[in-house]
């Protein structure tokens, strides 16, 4: 990121944020939905939480933890307006994808262990139009 970065959503924790915490500019942003790298560790209290990264830098960005239910009421606002941004191309995303009901209890493993890339998706069946 040749010019930082402004927002992180932070979802991952963990050696995600150890690189992109240095790359956040003055006055940046973090939102933290979760960190899911710690989600096995024997004692979470002992984790290395964003928190705990985010603080040790010199220019400490706004951020805190929220839960999706705060911002309810606003939920059909802003709907309309991520699907804007997707097909505007402002908004990207990734996805992984498997295959099969009868898999989704080991890709929900590989989930919690970094194996996907972006949200994990099951595919049950074939889209019908």
């Amino acid at each position: 990121c040749p010019d930082g970065i402004d927002l992180y959503f932070e979802n991952v924790g963990g050696d995600v944020t150890k690189a992109v915490a240095p790359q956040l500019n003055q006055g940046a942003r973090v939102p933290i939905c979760g960190y899911i790298s710690n989600y096995n560790d024997e004692d979470i209290t002992k984790a290395e939480t964003p928190f705990h990264i985010l603080k040790q830098l010199e220019h400490v960005p706004e951020h805190r933890f929220f839960v999706v239910y705060e911002w309810q009421d606003r939920y059909d606002e802003a709907t309309r307006q991520l699907g804007e941004w997707i097909k505007e191309g402002h908004l990207k995303y990734r996805e992984s994808v498997g295959e099969g009901l009868e898999n989704a209890p080991e890709l929900f493993r590989g989930l919690l262990r970094g194996k996907n890339f972006g949200k994990q998706l099951v595919k049950i069946a074939e889209e019908e139009i």
